[in-house]
């Protein structure tokens, strides 16, 4: 299984990556994306941007986000 990298908290630096990558796959592929960050937490300084719906957040259960397999 392959493992896609996430962050135990979402930052400002996971927020702008995944602003410019979505912008990137619109402008390239002509396909309508949406920026999105996986994290168990939000940093407050981007609570704003998840609020205002410019960045979608999809929270991890942080339970098991250290689980090994």
């Amino acid at each position: 299984m392959t493992r896609q990298p996430s962050s135990h908290t979402a930052d400002e630096r996971d927020t702008r990556r995944a602003m410019r990558n979505a912008r990137y796959l619109a402008e390239f592929s002509g396909i309508a994306s949406r920026a999105v960050v996986t994290a168990a937490r939000i940093d407050d300084r981007i609570a704003g941007t998840i609020e205002s719906g410019e960045v979608g957040w999809h929270q991890l259960d942080e339970r098991r986000f250290f689980d090994a397999e």
